[in-house]
């Protein structure tokens, strides 16, 4: 026993976490989930704002149909606290046919007080980015 707290294994891969670390992790895994899911809720009757400079930049890489299907979709979205100073921005990790992975960067806009979305990239993402992904997925829902 530490004197931080009790030893814990998880995931049953061998690796041990102290409790506060442990408590963390679960917390963050719990926060991710609550907020994905608000973020989801308020995404179902879904408006897009696309901009005369971003469509062509992520159409060269995405279809705006792939794009806004993945976003209709049950993505996982993350705040990104990078990129966020002037505005909120939001990361969104999904797919359209389960076959392609999709990564996109957008916020929100408000026009007369309805909400749309406004996509600023969007891009395939590789396989190592997919396997890592897969795998962080996948070890958070055990």
């Amino acid at each position: 026993m530490s004197p931080k707290g009790v030893m814990v294994t998880i995931r049953g891969g061998g690796g041990v976490l102290l409790k506060n670390e442990f408590s963390y992790a679960m917390n963050k895994m719990v926060l991710t989930y609550v907020w994905t899911l608000c973020i989801w809720l308020s995404m179902q009757d879904l408006l897009f704002d696309w901009d005369e400079h971003n469509q062509p930049k992520c159409e060269a890489r995405v279809p705006v149909d792939h794009i806004e299907a993945m976003l209709a979709g049950n993505p996982s979205i993350y705040p990104d606290t990078a990129h966020s100073s002037e505005e909120t921005r939001y990361l969104a990790i999904g797919t359209v046919d389960t076959v392609r992975w999709i990564f996109v960067a957008f916020t929100y806009r408000v026009y007369g007080g309805t909400r749309y979305i406004r996509p600023i990239s969007a891009r395939y993402m590789h396989q190592n980015e997919v396997n890592r992904y897969v795998e962080e997925a996948t070890n958070t829902d055990e």
